[in-house]
This record gives C-alpha cells, structure tokens and sequence, in this order.
C-alpha cells in the first residue's frame, strides 16, 4: 500500500509542478492531512517559503521553515495550522537537506496533526521541493532509449516505446542525442512532445550535416528544416547544440560569426568546441554578441574554463568513451566525486545569481548516467 501510494504521491506532485501551489496541496493530501482549511494554509505558507528561500535576493541561510512559519502568522492563521506549516517545512528540511534537527520528534509531532502517511508525503512534497528549487535548472541525461537501463533505472519489464515517459516521470529535461544523426521526422517529435508533461524540456543537438560535415558552410537548408521540425515542440524545446569537432579551428572564426548572425532569433542556442585555441576572449565575445552559451563541457583533453556568455548556462559531463567500452550502462563504474562536488557548487553558484541552467550527462561520464544527475542534485541541494 505505501508503495502504491508512493508512485500516486510522485505522479500527482509531478503533474503540478508547473503550479507550486497545486503541488503542495498534493504533497499535503497524500501525506494524510485531510482538513481543508489547515491545507489551504500550508499550501500557501509552504509555497512563499520555498520561493523566498530560494530567491537570489534572499540568504540561503534563512531556512524554509522560517520564511514559511512568518508567512502564516502574518495572515492570522490558526495555531494548528501554523504549526503544521511549520513543522512540514522543518521536517523536509531535515530529512533531505542535512539540516540540524530531531527528526523522530518532529515525526511525531506531524502524526499529531494530521499527516498519517509520512512516507507518502516525503515523496510527493520532494518532488514538489524540487520543482521550486530547481525552478531555474534542467538537469537530466544525454538521451533516454538505453536498453540497459531497465530494471537499474527504468521499471523491470518497461518497453522501449515507454521509456521516455519513465524518464519523464524522474527528471524534468533531457538531451536529444539522436538529432546530430539526421533530422527527425514531424511524427516523432510530436511523440515525444505528447509523451511528457508541461513542465519537460528537450535540448537538441544541431544534426552532423551541418557542423562536423558541412562546417556551416551551404547549411542554410538543412539548419532551416531541422529547427522547423524541432520547433514542433513548442513550450518544451530548450536550447539547442552545435557540437564542433576538434578540427573546426579558430580560423573559421568568420564563418562562425556569419552562421551565428543568421540563425533564427526565436530559438535559444549553445556551441561546444574541441579545440583548445577556441577558448580566447574574441571567442566568448563573439558568443555575447549573438546571446549564445559557451558549453561547459567536462571532456578529457579540454580545459574546463567557466564563461557565462549569456542569461543561461550549458553544463555537459561528457566523459571518456574508453573507460565505458561497452554499452551495459546499468551501474556507476568511476569515481567522480570531486568533479560532481566542483560542478554541484558551480551550478549552486548560478542559481543564486539567477542564471538559468541546463546540465547533461553521458553515460560515459561514470557508467549509469541517470545516478550521475542524482548524485548532482544531491549536492546542488545541500
């Protein structure tokens, strides 16, 4: 029962997380609290709480329950229901954010006052946490249709055609790799447009043709059919990638200057290169011009220089093919915890400056890249 209860707890708090009032009221029906009034309070507490907390303009050090605890006594709410805001705010604090506190008494104290199902609203309420910390970062994984994946990340006996609406249900963004092997057909893309809820981005790669192949030059055709089709997603299409190879060279810098200039305004976009003499001031100037991301890639041979060239950030953690030879991408194989330590405090660092993130993993960065984004997200939390 608790377990089905669970997967209804993270499903409905998923499906409002584009209403951060809406998901804390299931956070709270879930967990048991029936009275409405009480609910009603928290829901309005809790979602102040969470986005003053997190606002760049306020100290992180305030915690949630804090801000949200002010937030009913100043609308003259009932003790009870101050309490249980109170007490629901502090208590997730605790429990997942490593915060000081007694966790089996403030247990307790939320038995008393209605939450009868604390697991069931743990689930629900994180995923609901999560939406609102989280609102200015995409964090996900370098495509989705891994057969390995089942049973380590997918639910055992999940089909191919579902695993994009399982991948759908535990991150909220994920890159399209497939896209730099040709352009997709209409039809697919509105599969993958109708098969993930309202709050799900999709970032794209620019398909080979036009950068290793056609080093942008003659591509105008080919660029043009290729954002028509992925402009089929609507809302849901985040920024999209051009991946140059280590031979696109810094002598090409005109070349890139005219391609850039003549892309369409309306779609967002970042360029990742491969080689080094790229990385100058005359490069990220040229990318500040057109309001392009610089990636910020964890690759192997390439200096990893941070430069936000515009309002958002592109994180790729791409690994090194040869230490995952194979494609059993089940579990985590390397050890990475001091680069995910580094690239969790960056992305942290942006957040509070308001600078919005897309980050990426590959599943030869550690092995099992579905626990790559989760162990990054544990430490963007803290």
């Amino acid at each position: 029962m608790i377990g089905a209860t669970l997967g209804a707890g993270e499903a409905a708090a998923g499906a409002a997380l584009v209403d951060g009032a809406a998901g804390v009221a299931v956070a709270c029906r879930v967990g048991g609290m029936t009275n409405a009034t009480t609910v009603g309070v928290v829901t309005k507490a809790m979602t102040v709480g969470v986005s003053a907390e997190f606002s760049p303009k306020i100290s992180w050090t305030t915690t949630w329950g804090e801000h949200a605890k002010s937030a009913v006594t100043t609308s003259a709410a009932t003790t009870p229901a101050t309490f249980a805001c109170f007490r629901i705010s502090t208590f997730l604090s605790q429990r997942y954010y490593n915060r000081a506190g007694n966790f089996a008494q403030t247990r307790k104290e939320l038995q008393k006052i209605g939450f009868t199902r604390l697991r069931a609203i743990e689930s629900a309420a994180r995923v609901c946490y999560n939406s609102v910390v989280t609102l200015n970062t995409f964090l996900g994984t370098q495509g989705w249709a891994y057969k390995s994946w089942v049973g380590a990340f997918y639910p055992e006996g999940t089909k191919s055609g579902d695993y994009l609406t399982e991948y759908a249900r535990r991150f909220r963004a994920v890159e399209v790799d497939s896209t730099y092997y040709g352009v997709p057909r209409p039809h697919s893309v509105e599969q993958w447009r109708d098969a993930t809820p309202a709050h799900f981005r999709f970032t794209a790669k620019f398909p080979q043709i036009i950068t290793p192949e056609k080093m942008l030059k003659d591509a105008a055709r080919a660029t043009e059919q290729f954002l028509s089709t992925l402009a089929l997603l609507g809302d849901k299409l985040g920024p999209l990638l051009l991946q140059f190879p280590y031979t696109f060279k810094p002598d090409q810098h005109d070349a890139l200057a005219r391609d850039l200039a003549a892309l369409p305004t309306q779609f967002r976009y970042t360029v990742e290169v491969r080689q080094r003499a790229w990385l100058s001031d005359a490069f990220f100037d040229l990318l500040k011009q057109h309001h392009v991301a610089h990636a910020l890639s964890d690759y192997g041979y390439l200096p990893r220089v941070v430069r936000i060239t515009t309002d958002f950030a592109y994180v790729r953690l791409l690994g090194n093919r040869k230490d995952i030879p194979d494609d059993q991408y089940d579990r985590v194989r390397l050890n990475r915890d001091a680069d995910l330590e580094r690239w969790g405090n960056l992305i942290a660092d942006l957040n509070e400056k308001g600078v919005v993130v897309w980050g990426f993993v590959n599943n030869h960065y550690q092995g099992h890249s579905p626990a790559t984004v989760r162990a990054l997200m544990e430490r963007i939390d803290r």
